[in-house]
Parts: structure tokens; sequence; C-alpha cells
């Protein structure tokens, strides 16, 4: 079955304006949303301190303190192989008179205990 494919069944193109094709545009184009709105700006510390977020609220620490706590800790560090050398030279004389391990010792507590006195001052 065959369809019936007359020239008055047919429209030409050029009743839609002429063989070319006009597109209607719209004038508007919808917008795209919109970012969400950013967050305020968080609140810092004065300059020559360094701001930790806590959930607790803004802590300000000073630079210098870090710093020297990092040293602090480091030195800390160091005693231990110091302590194991002295405690296998334990058998000269020298290491018996003066006793440098006591010495280690005493040095690394007073630098312990006067961090937990200072970082207990802080939390209350």
């Amino acid at each position: 079955m065959a369809g019936n494919f007359d020239d008055s069944s047919c429209k030409s193109s050029e009743e839609y304006g002429g063989g070319k094709h006009k597109h209607r545009h719209h004038k508007h184009r919808p917008k795209p949303p919109r970012p969400p709105p950013r967050p305020p700006a968080r609140p810092k510390c004065e300059q020559g301190w360094y701001t930790s977020y806590r959930p607790q609220g803004i802590w300000c620490l000073r630079i210098f303190y870090i710093a020297i706590n990092i040293i602090l800790f480091a030195s800390a560090a160091l005693y231990i192989p110091i302590f194991i050398s002295i405690r296998k030279l334990g058998a000269l004389p020298s290491i018996i008179e003066f006793k440098p391990h006591k010495y280690v010792l005493y040095q690394t507590m007073a630098v312990v205990s006067s961090k937990i006195v200072r970082f207990h001052g802080y939390s209350l």
C-alpha cells in the first residue's frame, strides 16, 4: 500500500518562510541557580597568634610558644638515647661518681612538670 504523494498533500518549505528556517529565540533564558550563600567569615586572632578552631571555641596560641614547645619535646626525645648510653657505661668510675643519669632524669622531670603546670593553668 503506497501513500498518496501528490503536490496538494505536501506542504513545501516555502509556505513556512521560504526554505530558510526561522527560529524564535527566547529573549530571557532562565537564570542558572545561584550558589549557596557563603558562610560568615570566621574570626581570627591578632597577628602573631595562631588561630585554632575547636568545638569549645576559638583558641589563640602564640607562635613563639609553639616553637618553644617543639624544641622542648625534641630535646626530651633526645634524652632517651643519652640515658641508654649512660646505662651502658654504668661501670665507669666517672658515671658512678657523678651520676649523670640522675641529672638527665631530673632535667626531664623538670621540663615535663613545668609543661603540665602551664597546660593545667591554661585549661582553667
